[in-house]
């Protein structure tokens, strides 16, 4: 049952990464104004952390040959995610060397714990923004990457052994959902483990 579950989602996420380069470029361009700022940049820093906790679970034990294509695709989707999160922000984007990304997770349980989070916050703030923005082509992206990353929560909880029905993400804003960042982000200086 479980393998048959990982094969359903497996093929609602690849659809949905097929169609995903194509339907964005063919988006207006954010132009975020006032606290849409916030969600873009809370979105941009998350989605850089989510892409670290991606990288760091194909390093760790105990995923399958299915799920570490799973895991490989989702990172190469919110990679393209970053950079749509980047480009309205123009030199106020996060940067590399504002901070080091740190995932300490060694196992495939830890993994999951981090990905799951991440991506649950990332569906709250996006939740949350979707009915906060001014500019409607900001609102739009938060949306679409709404749309993505409850797809990969859906994944991350089957690989967890969870249903795959998590409900409603709860609107949460950036303010909440900044502590779930804290635990990984760490000053320049100290030593780096995973920078996506």
């Amino acid at each position: 049952m479980q393998r048959l579950r990982v094969g359903a989602v497996l093929g609602v996420v690849l659809l949905a990464i097929a169609a995903a380069p194509g339907a964005l470029a063919a988006a207006p361009a954010p132009t975020p104004v006032g606290d849409d700022v916030g969600f873009v940049s809370f979105g941009a820093l998350a989605e850089r952390v989510s892409v670290a906790a991606y990288t760091q679970a194909l390093r760790v034990r105990g995923f399958s040959r299915r799920e570490r294509a799973l895991l490989s695709a989702a990172r190469a989707v919110k990679q393209r995610e970053v950079r749509l999160l980047d480009a309205p922000l123009g030199g106020d984007a996060p940067r590399s060397d504002d901070f080091h990304i740190v995932v300490p997770a060694t196992t495939k349980a830890g993994a999951l714990g981090s990905i799951l989070g991440l991506d649950r916050a990332l569906c709250s703030v996006y939740a949350y923004g979707t009915s906060q923005t001014q500019d409607p082509a900001t609102r739009l992206l938060l949306a679409r990457l709404l749309a993505g990353d409850a797809q990969f929560l859906t994944q991350d909880r089957v690989m967890a052994g969870l249903s795959p029905h998590a409900g409603l993400p709860a609107p949460l804003d950036v303010d909440t959902e900044g502590a779930v960042l804290d635990p990984y982000l760490q000053p320049v200086g100290t030593p780096q483990e995973v920078t996506p």
